[in-house]
């Protein structure tokens, strides 16, 4: 049973995580930049400590105060809430060489479901049942052209570590949208095609050009 965890967030995510510690009978121990000190998570915390100054980069994504900051405190874990290093593997890794246990995947599972692709791949040879399309990295506009043609249209483009960007008809994607489909992968999700792309600059030309055509 963990008995003191460090925060390693602010506002409303560390809020609920030092209340959900207090409801389990674990210590709390938040951290603050200068320009947070008198924040409700500070005030709610068993303690807190200040890791940097007001830049984020300085303070709640600064790794080494963080781990300083745990291990001064005598914490046995740290629990990173969402966003900031929720989904760093490098902090994962600072965590675990420091003998913290961090609460939440490992970094392994991290660097994997970080990429759909891999991902995809890492399901598929676990046995999970995936909808049809493909997990190749595609080599190019007239390959993405292809793939899609085979699954059909409308697809949806999007970066493979981000989010949706668009649907695409089949004349737009056919006509205008080939030459931003570079590197792509394509995939089918509830009815929808999924296209993603692994190239940023191909993926904004893409964005730009069916902009005046993409059905939302």
């Amino acid at each position: 049973m963990l008995k003191r965890v460090l925060i390693a967030n602010r506002g409303e995510a560390a809020v609920r995580i030092v209340r959900a510690c207090h409801d389990l009978g674990i210590e709390a121990v938040a951290v603050y930049s200068t320009a947070d000190r008198e924040g409700l998570w500070v005030r709610l915390a068993d303690r807190a400590v200040c890791v940097g100054p007001h830049q984020p980069s300085e303070s709640y994504l600064h790794v080494p105060n963080l781990v300083a900051a745990a291990e001064t405190t005598g914490c046995d874990a740290v629990h990173p809430g969402w966003g900031f290093l929720a989904e760093s593997a490098t902090f994962v890794r600072a965590c675990t060489e420091n003998d913290l246990v961090f609460v939440g995947p490992p970094a392994e599972s991290m660097e994997v479901m970080g990429d759909k692709s891999r991902a995809r791949t890492a399901m598929q040879e676990a046995g999970v049942p995936l909808v049809p399309g493909s997990t190749d990295r595609l080599s190019g506009a007239d390959d993405a052209r292809r793939v899609a043609a085979e699954l059909g249209y409308p697809v949806l483009v999007g970066l493979s570590r981000k989010g949706m960007i668009g649907t695409i008809t089949g004349r737009a994607a056919d006509a205008r949208v080939a030459g931003g489909l570079a590197a792509a992968v394509v995939a089918v999700q509830n009815g929808a095609k999924i296209v993603r792309t692994h190239d940023v600059a191909a993926t904004v030309d893409a964005l730009k050009m069916v902009s005046r055509i993409m059905e939302v």
